[in-house]
């Protein structure tokens, strides 16, 4: 009975430390996000990757490119302002 008893008071006291620890575990992520807000002004800004392709080059080119080869169908590519006749052949 005594060692039931002791089982009993072991599992009680596991359940306290569960919830102490639940609560500081809220504890922490409540001062992590305060921290975070209060030194998010002191910190640098870190800027994104910028891409090589960018919207402005992709204009420029299609710019550039009006009038120029715009399609390929079956090795054969045509002038945009080509009719039929006018397929040349690409390899």
């Amino acid at each position: 009975m005594a060692q039931k008893l002791l089982k009993y008071e072991l599992v009680k006291r596991l359940l306290q430390l569960k919830e102490k620890q639940d609560l500081l575990t809220v504890q922490m992520q409540l001062l992590t996000r305060e921290i975070s807000e209060l030194a998010a002004p002191f910190m640098p800004i870190v800027p994104k990757d910028k891409s090589v392709i960018t919207t402005r080059l992709v204009t420029q080119v299609l710019k550039e490119s009006q009038g120029v080869w715009l399609m390929r169908d079956e090795g054969k590519m045509f002038h945009s302002s080509a009719n039929e006749s006018e397929l040349t052949e690409k390899e």
